[in-house]
């Protein structure tokens, strides 16, 4: 499995620093020029959590992902889960977490790990 890199999972834990099991929270140091950050401990596994991160935006009344993504976390990195976005409509599951184990499929979540790093680049540079 890919993690992300040491500077994009350095601006990840700072989005999650101090957060705890279904915590949430979202972070806007811009006053509405750039999409704010929401940041939602969503579960654990053993060892790891699994936390969203999302932009939305909302369209004729209903939020819609622009995107999100959640990730396994744990002392080894941070490796990318899923990417859905509302518009044009995207689902990818790059890892799955099963009884003991993961199911990952590799090419889907290198990709994943490649935007995501872009993506914790482009927030350090909005929100910090």
């Amino acid at each position: 499995m890919k993690s992300l890199s040491k500077q994009a999972e350095k601006t990840f834990r700072k989005l999650i620093a101090e957060m705890a099991l279904h915590d949430s929270r979202t972070i806007d140091n811009t006053n509405k020029t750039f999409m704010p950050v929401h940041v939602e401990i969503i579960a654990q596994h053993h060892l790891s959590l699994v936390v969203s991160i999302a932009h939305y935006f909302e369209q004729n009344g209903d939020l819609c992902q622009d995107p999100e993504m959640t990730f396994l976390v744990n002392d080894a990195g941070v490796y990318p889960m899923t990417f859905q976005q509302a518009i044009p409509p995207i689902y990818q599951e790059a890892m799955r977490v099963e009884g003991e184990g993961v199911r990952f499929a590799p090419r889907i979540q290198r990709e994943l790990t490649t935007f995501a790093n872009s993506w914790m680049k482009n927030i350090q540079s909005q929100q910090f």
